[in-house]
């Protein structure tokens, strides 16, 4: 089993280029392979780069005192950069479940954050913190530096809400991190000195899980005789890139409390004939990156 996973995963990176783009923020959810990937959402065009694990570059910022990040719709890891507002729009909390801050040293800073206020803050090209009231969205980040992302207490040292490019983070007027592209400050603790020049501090997202069923079990009801041939049923997921599927049997018209049929692991399920009664099916599909859905309950199956 893990060797097909691993294969899908990589055919998947495999195939993404320019003039076969991702279509989806949630295409990237099971990207293993790092590197630059290719996106076309809605006719908006852009690329990054995706690490192994599945996070989304969407700013890079290197200590090198060139002001407020370029906005833009390609982004790398060896040159100053951020999305622009076009593209940052589509990073809503409906498509992204989790922001990562991390340093190129890979010791500094490697911090993520669930919270939603913080996340919506993306796509408004928004800073992330600046501190006062934004004390409490402080205190969901986790991993190594968070220390210098929570905010102890609330503060009033920036009052303005600037621009994502021109501010990403001011947690604490002392202790906390500096991360002001239009002032040239980077550093991830006010009591420290400024980063390293040639240092990157990055912001990185990643997305939901977009699984869903895009083909449906027909709902047709099928009128046999016993031992008849009974037509397929189907179901044709989307969202990550392998799935598992298990099918069930109901006596009424329903996709819950149905019973588990033994073996029915496939896309596809025929019903059996064998002996007389009604009976409705549906299936549950499970994605590799996680997360479950159900589809709908077919057509009623009548032997007689």
């Amino acid at each position: 089993m893990y060797v097909a996973l691993c294969f899908f995963a990589m055919s998947a990176s495999a195939q993404n280029s320019v003039s076969n783009p991702f279509n989806s923020l949630g295409d990237a959810v099971d990207i293993t392979t790092a590197g630059t990937y290719y996106f076309n959402i809605g006719g908006t065009t852009f690329s990054t780069y995706i690490d192994a694990n599945g996070y989304i570059l969407i700013a890079n910022d290197i200590k090198n005192g060139s002001g407020a990040l370029t906005q833009g719709t390609s982004l790398s890891l060896t040159s100053d950069g951020i999305f622009n507002t076009t593209v940052l729009a589509l990073m809503t909390t409906s498509h992204i479940g989790q922001i990562r801050i991390s340093s190129s040293d890979g010791i500094q800073m490697d911090a993520t954050s669930t919270n939603d206020t913080l996340l919506s803050r993306i796509s408004k090209n928004r800073s992330l913190m600046i501190g006062g009231s934004d004390q409490p969205y402080s205190l969901d980040w986790v991993g190594t530096g968070a220390n210098y992302l929570i905010m102890v207490s609330p503060n009033t040292c920036n009052n303005s809400i600037p621009k994502l490019n021109e501010l990403v983070i001011h947690s604490a007027c002392t202790g906390g991190m500096h991360w002001i592209p239009r002032d040239n400050s980077l550093s991830y603790s006010a009591n420290a000195s400024a980063v390293a020049s040639g240092t990157a501090y990055r912001i990185w997202v990643r997305a939901k899980s977009s699984l869903s069923i895009i083909s449906q079990p027909n709902t047709a009801q099928q009128n046999l005789c016993i031992n008849g041939s009974a037509a397929s049923l189907s179901v044709t997921p989307t969202g990550q890139s392998s799935y598992t599927y298990q099918w069930y049997s109901n006596t009424t018209n329903s996709n819950s409390n149905g019973t588990l049929i033994n073996g029915a692991t496939s896309s596809s399920y025929t019903p059996p004939t064998g002996s007389t009664g009604m009976m409705y099916y549906y299936a549950i599909v499970t994605g590799v990156s996680g997360g479950t859905v159900k589809s709908n309950v077919s057509g009623a199956v009548v032997v007689s």
